[in-house]
């Protein structure tokens, strides 16, 4: 008798066998309903198919043995490559492997499911039969994708994931200013948002989309958003207003975002900072909206916005703020307690929420309440009419008028409501 019988666990082997068994059916009762239609002898594999499929790659999972698991894959694999080469003599016949790949996955989810690997094995017969089930909505997506935007997304993973990965994350340089992880982030942050930018202008069009993109945009870097709008502004000028406001709500979820981070680290300080920033925040929502809703009526198709090609202004935005990390180190030695507003007015137009979190963590200590409040509130202010200068500068003349009008407002409300307060 195996061992695995002696140890008394039938029960557990008998589960796991008929997960296998469920595999099997769950997957051929889709690849059964697709083929419904066809007679009987035509069908390539039915419901009953892929069950002996899971039921064998199960029993050779709990049978004893490391080698009965990869033998069965083996033998399975060949039998099912012999039955594709008899079928596709057939003159018309299907050339497709799609049948064949599912039950070659159905074996090794049986054998998973009998090796005791349940959850793995019951998950992936889920994401299979949903895969297979997809089919019609997967070749409509394919036929709406355009080469150069594969060749775009390609070019994004390749950043992140044949670069990013193997850098250090570790800081160097003066007082640990640089980081190479950390510089190349802000490079696949700012590659990504331009990608994610034009996704959310291809799905919802001229009109909501760059409004959809600054506002979920906004919760990763408001400064990032900024230069992705710009760019694709100047890529199609004739809907310069949509792009203004998607910069400008990208700055209000930018100050919600500096409240959250104080409120969580100095709750202390957030009683100096809240006034400015919802007074800041609102004036900026609405006039981002009121400009974006002059574009109101604008078809979804009607854009020549092209797919981010070029990530290279990604990798030179990654070396300016490396350039601003070492600029904020050397301020803070040159101007000495005056530092804390000079690193303000460096930092703040590349990275609010590095500035905020650092004033935060010394406000009450190292760095009295009030200073530290006004420090982050001026970091805050130079980070929104900041995003004037990169509109000018990226997106044109039109841009940068609305852009500056936007900020201009928003700056104008969080400096009235701190002189009140």
């Amino acid at each position: 008798m195996p061992e695995a019988l002696e140890t008394g666990e039938t029960a557990a082997l008998f589960v796991r066998v008929l997960v296998a068994l469920g595999a099997g059916f769950l997957i051929g009762l889709e690849r059964g309903w697709r083929q419904r239609d066809e007679k009987s002898g035509d069908r390539a594999a039915g419901v009953r198919t892929y069950a002996f499929y899971g039921l064998f790659g199960g029993l050779a999972g709990v049978a004893p043995g490391d080698w009965t698991l990869p033998a069965a894959l083996i033998g399975g694999a060949l039998l099912v490559a012999a039955g594709y080469l008899v079928s596709v003599r057939d003159e018309g016949a299907d050339r497709g492997m799609t049948s064949e790949a599912a039950a070659l996955v159905t074996l090794l989810l049986g054998g998973l499911a009998g090796r005791g690997e349940l959850l793995v094995a019951t998950i992936g017969a889920v994401v299979t039969a949903l895969l297979l089930d997809l089919k019609r909505p997967l070749h409509a997506f394919l036929g709406l994708i355009r080469h150069d935007e594969v060749a775009a997304a390609l070019k994004l993973l390749a950043l992140s994931v044949l670069v990013l990965p193997f850098l250090p994350d570790k800081d160097f340089g003066p007082d640990g200013a640089l980081n190479l992880y950390g510089i190349w982030w802000a490079v696949v942050l700012v590659a990504g948002l331009s990608f994610a930018g034009y996704i959310a202008i291809r799905i919802f069009g001229v009109t909501r989309g760059p409004l959809v993109f600054g506002l979920v945009g906004g919760l990763a870097s408001s400064t990032a958003v900024t230069v992705t709008a710009s760019r694709l502004a100047r890529a199609d000028s004739a809907h310069v207003n949509p792009f203004a406001g998607a910069i400008g709500l990208a700055g209000a979820v930018m100050m919600v975002r500096v409240a959250v981070f104080t409120a969580l680290i100095a709750p202390g300080l957030l009683a100096a900072l809240w006034l400015p920033l919802a007074a800041g925040a609102a004036v900026i929502a609405v006039a981002a909206g009121a400009v974006a809703l002059t574009a109101r009526g604008a078809e979804v198709t009607d854009f020549a916005i092209e797919p981010p090609r070029d990530f290279w202004f990604a990798v030179v935005f990654g070396c300016v703020m490396a350039a601003i990390g070492v600029g904020v180190v050397y301020g803070e030695r040159w101007f000495g307690h005056a530092g804390l507003y000079a690193i303000a007015i460096l930092s703040g137009p590349f990275d609010v929420d590095a500035f905020t979190l650092s004033a935060a963590r010394g406000a009450g200590s190292t760095i009295a309440l009030q200073p530290a409040a006004d420090a982050i509130l001026l970091a805050v202010a130079v980070n929104t009419l900041g995003k004037a200068v990169i509109a000018f500068a990226l997106g044109g003349a039109a841009l940068g008028v609305r852009t500056a009008l936007i900020s201009g407002l928003a700056v104008a409300a969080g400096a009235a409501a701190w002189a009140l307060s």
